[in-house]
């Protein structure tokens, strides 16, 4: 019996089996795409989860502290408002931000939060008047 010269010694043909192959990576590459813009937005939606726990709580506290002294105080750092601090959050300030990093610089005010993806996202904090506002997202 004469071989085709696309088939292998078994007589499985060579170009479904190159097919099947490229057909897979495809399948895993769509896959892994999906399952990374999956888990970059839980992370953001874990942020806006803590930031919004983190002005709630500190306008909670400005009305607590205004009814009881007559007077609204806000905490130099803003995590002491939270019953539970976020994942990842380290104070005093680590040496080096890893992903996943919540933490508060106490000199200039700032809150950071280093995402999984990387990018460091900073927030200016005003002790005075209990306000947290986006600075600057950086790759």
């Amino acid at each position: 019996m004469v071989k085709h010269p696309s088939s292998s010694s078994a007589g499985i043909s060579t170009w479904p089996t190159l097919v099947l192959a490229v057909g897979l990576g495809l399948i895993l590459w769509f896959g892994y795409r999906q399952w990374t813009t999956f888990v970059l937005r839980s992370d953001l939606q874990a942020e806006q989860r803590t930031l919004s726990s983190l002005r709630t709580g500190l306008s909670t506290q400005s009305m607590f502290l205004t009814v009881a002294t007559g007077d609204s105080q806000f905490p130099e750092n803003p995590f002491a408002v939270l019953s539970k601090p976020p994942d990842g959050y380290q104070f005093p300030p680590p040496d080096s931000l890893r992903p996943g990093t919540w933490t508060y610089f106490p000199p200039d005010s700032t809150i950071v939060h280093v995402r999984k993806s990387g990018h460091i996202c900073r927030w200016s904090y005003s002790p005075s008047r209990g306000k947290v506002v986006l600075l600057s997202v950086s790759p």
